[in-house]
C-alpha cells in the first residue's frame, strides 16, 4: 500500500494533516464498523472487509506521516491546499451518503420478506378459519394468524414508505455531492 491508495481509502488528498487523518478515520469507522451490520450477514461482511482496509490504511498513514507534518497540523495548509481539502471532505461525506444509502437498501429488502410473510399470515389465517368453521380453538389460532399478519403487512408498509423517502433524499444528496465534486 502507497501512501496515496490509504490517502484514497479514507477520501483524502496528499495534503491532509495527522489530524485529518484521524477524523476521516473516525468518520468511516462510524459508518462502516461491522457491528452495525449485524442484522444482515452479507452486508456485515462487506462492512468488515471495507472496515479492514480503512484500518489499514490509517494504520500505514499513522506510521508514515507526510513530511509536510509538523507539530502544528494546519501549518501543512496552504491556501491552494484548502480547496482540495473541501474536495476531499465532500469525498467524505459522497462516501458516507452512499454508504446510508446501502444500508437502507438492504433494509427494503428485508422489509420486502416481511411483507411477504405478513401476506402469507393473512392467507393461511383465512385458510384455517374457513376449513375449520366447527373447531373453535382453530379459529381461535386462524385470527391470531390473521392479526399478526394484519399487524406486520401495516408496519411494513409504514416503514418501506419512510425508508423509499429516504432513499430517494440520499439519491439527491448524492446527485449533489457529485456535481460539487466535478467542480
Amino acid at each position: 500500500m502507497t501512501r496515496d491508495e490509504a490517502l484514497h481509502i479514507l477520501g483524502l488528498n496528499e495534503q491532509a494533516s495527522i489530524q485529518d487523518i484521524k477524523s476521516a478515520y473516525r468518520e468511516m469507522a462510524q459508518i462502516l464498523h461491522p457491528d452495525k451490520y449485524t442484522h444482515n450477514k452479507r452486508l456485515q461482511r462487506r462492512a468488515e472487509e471495507q472496515f479492514k482496509n480503512v484500518q489499514d490504511a490509517f494504520r500505514y498513514l499513522l506510521k508514515r506521516p507526510a513530511p509536510t507534518d509538523t507539530a502544528d497540523p494546519e501549518s501543512a495548509f496552504s491556501p491552494a491546499s484548502s480547496v482540495t481539502q473541501g474536495q476531499a471532505t465532500l469525498a467524505g461525506t459522497l462516501a458516507g451518503v452512499i454508504a446510508a444509502r446501502v444500508q437502507l437498501i438492504e433494509q427494503r429488502s428485508q422489509l420486502y420478506e416481511q411483507r411477504t410473510f405478513a401476506i402469507v399470515c393473512l392467507i393461511v389465517g383465512a385458510l384455517v378459519a374457513f376449513a375449520a368453521r366447527r373447531y373453535p380453538i382453530l379459529g381461535i389460532v386462524s385470527v391470531a394468524a390473521i392479526g399478526a399478519g394484519v399487524v406486520q403487512f401495516i408496519t411494513s408498509l409504514q416503514s418501506l414508505i419512510f425508508i423509499k423517502e429516504r432513499i430517494e433524499v440520499l439519491g439527491k444528496q448524492k446527485q449533489d455531492l457529485e456535481e460539487q465534486l466535478k467542480q
